[in-house]
């Protein structure tokens, strides 16, 4: 069982290894766009792209446990959220903050960050996604696992934070119903407490995808935010004989901040459209080339 870890910010980034055909790419060189940082990488070596040394050793152990598998391709993706409160404890604004933002903050960290305010003090927190592409020797499938991991960063009081809201994560699929059969799917997590998840399939299709649902805080008295989640599916090509054709498959994390039922469809080409009434924002990231 992974620990959890509440990390400081961190902004410097480094370039890999030329072996590994991907790097950390920077977004919003505006300072005004959504800041992403980001990567991607095919091949053998591609975990190499992955710098969390506790997660990089989480999918390294999946690959040794299963001799028939290799690494296909890697991708990563993260994003700083800055949420406020009302008196009442409720959200009244999450958004995916901009590099002048995280700049920003990133001074307030370095002087000591400190609030004097409400009862609810503002969160900073950084939302970390990744999905990691094996393909399995012995039968051509690829097995697809997931994980979103929240980082808590400089102030946050447990038991102070919001009724428990709601977020969801999908595992997708491209090839238009013809590609893959879902021959399996698994999903866990933990709260930052470490008491554990649960998770319901608010949507599923053998052939296109799944969508989970599930608390992103854990409630009660001594209230935790989510620490992370893990979900993994295995694809198996639909037909026996190749078509020659290309998939992807999508990876897609959504975090709601009001109470809503929302409307979810899959693409055919992967990927999710979401819609309805309530406030959320998502985070998604795709693996192209899947070969059926």
């Amino acid at each position: 069982m992974r620990k959890l870890k509440i990390v400081s910010l961190v902004m410097a980034v480094s370039m890999l290894a030329a072996s590994v055909f991907g790097g950390l790419a920077v977004a919003a060189a505006d300072g005004k766009s959504i800041y992403y940082e980001e990567s991607k990488a095919w091949g053998p070596n591609a975990l190499n792209t992955i710098q969390n040394a506790e997660m990089f050793d989480y999918f390294s152990a999946f690959q040794q446990e299963r001799s028939s598998v290799q690494i296909y391709a890697v991708a990563t993706k993260a994003v700083y959220v800055d949420e406020t409160y009302d008196d009442n404890g409720n959200i009244t604004d999450s958004h995916q903050m901009t590099k002048n933002e995280v700049s920003k903050f990133q001074k307030e960290l370095s002087r000591g960050w400190v609030y004097v305010g409400s009862k609810y003090p503002p969160k900073k927190t950084k939302l970390t996604c990744y999905l990691v592409v094996y393909q399995e020797s012995t039968d051509n499938s690829y097995i697809v696992l997931t994980n979103a991991t929240w980082d808590s960063l400089g102030l946050y009081i447990p038991g102070e934070s919001t009724p428990a809201d709601r977020g969801y994560m999908a595992i997708t699929w491209g090839g238009n119903d013809e590609a893959f059969t879902a021959s399996s799917t698994y999903i866990a997590g933990k709260y930052q407490n470490n008491s554990t998840m649960s998770f319901y399939l608010t949507k599923s299709n053998i052939y296109g995808g799944y969508c989970w649902d599930f608390k992103e805080t854990s409630g009660g008295l001594l209230n935790s935010p989510m620490g992370y989640a893990d979900a993994h599916a295995t694809l198996v090509k639909k037909y026996s004989a190749y078509e020659n054709k290309l998939a992807n498959v999508v990876f897609t994390y959504i975090h709601t901040w009001t109470s809503f039922t929302p409307t979810i469809n899959f693409s055919m080409a992967g990927g999710i459209s979401f819609s309805g009434s309530g406030k959320w924002w998502p985070l998604e990231m795709d693996v192209g080339g899947l070969l059926y």
